[in-house]
């Protein structure tokens, strides 16, 4: 499955350095700068963890096209762009001079707890019953993330977000600046 995610210089170092990247939420300078994104961080993790039957420290976000594979480059940044309702907030913060897309290659032999991103953002704190969303709605996105199962969101956005447990360097595909 082709999927995508936008990482910093360090990450992309690492990667071609070491040929491995293993994510640790403890040192995340995006949640160090976001704490309250903790909490939910961390009931991803531990539902991957159980779930997957593994003990990993973090997990790498990514993202695909809930209508198909993103091509390439150029099209993942149309996508961006195109998705930016949804994933504007998220980009900003994520999009700096240090900033690169990497495309990947995975076969799913493990869940990814599949995820609208609007269904995700929705969860983020302080949680906010926001029509179309209901307490109802609440309860069964959660209980599907800490299932790993995947249904369509109430407020598709196109963008399904997909957690990995690493990347590996046979795993990419491309590198590409953002900027």
């Amino acid at each position: 499955m082709k999927i995508w995610t936008i990482q910093n210089g360090a990450v992309v170092e690492t990667l071609l350095r070491d040929g491995f990247y293993q994510p640790d939420f403890s040192k995340s300078s995006y949640l160090a700068a976001i704490p309250p994104l903790e909490s939910l961080y961390r009931l991803v993790l531990s539902s991957f963890n159980r779930i997957n039957d593994c003990d990993l420290p973090g997990l790498v976000f990514a993202m695909t096209d809930a209508d198909g594979e993103i091509p390439d480059g150029n099209a993942f940044l149309d996508f961006l762009h195109l998705r930016s309702p949804a994933i504007g907030s998220m980009t900003k913060r994520l999009i700096n001079d240090n900033s690169f897309a990497l495309e990947l290659d995975f076969a799913m032999n493990f869940n990814p707890l599949l995820i609208d991103i609007n269904d995700f953002q929705f969860l983020m704190p302080p949680v906010t019953m926001v029509p179309p969303y209901t307490e109802e709605t609440f309860e069964r996105i959660l209980d599907n993330l800490q299932n790993g199962k995947f249904e369509p969101s109430v407020f598709p956005s196109g963008v399904i977000q997909v957690h990995l447990p690493y990347i590996r360097k046979e795993n990419v595909v491309g590198i590409y600046k953002l900027r």
